[in-house]
């Protein structure tokens, strides 16, 4: 019977792709996703069992890697307050050069101050982009905020 409805299965989908095909719009079976899920790729999962050793208790190395979770996510979260704590400083700094007719030398170091701003964002959006997400983090709720 899991055969039968397997091959059902199979053939339904097929008969799909044809109509779908002839009524011009994109076949499901060519490859192409309609969705982007490369957003589930960086999903922490912290009760998973394949990587605990068989001899080492498994509730504590769910305690392990929960603590050492949070403390990469503390980290994290100071790197980019201080990214940009140091935008803003730079910023005020840049507004004050603007402010004063710039020679070369400042002209210089509003050019430096405004390098470092940008990659200092370019770091910090990294940083959201690759994000590990996992249980405390996934959905937030504005209630208890």
């Amino acid at each position: 019977t899991a055969h039968l409805l397997a091959c059902t299965a199979s053939t339904v989908r097929r008969a799909l792709c044809v109509s779908l095909s002839k009524e011009g719009s994109k076949d499901v079976m060519s490859g192409h996703k309609p969705f982007d899920y490369s957003k589930w790729d960086n999903i922490e999962i912290s009760d998973d069992e394949e990587d605990c050793h068989p001899n080492i208790d498994k509730s504590s190395w769910f305690r392990m890697k929960h603590r050492s979770r949070v403390e990469r996510e503390d980290i994290e979260e100071q790197e980019k307050r201080q990214l940009m704590a140091e935008n803003v400083r730079d910023a005020k700094r840049c507004s004050e050069l603007t402010a004063k007719d710039m020679d070369e030398a400042l002209r210089a170091e509003f050019d430096e101050l405004q390098a470092k701003m940008v990659e200092r964002t370019e770091r910090i959006r990294y940083m959201e982009e690759n994000r590990k997400w996992n249980v405390d983090n996934i959905c937030t709720c504005f209630f208890f905020d």
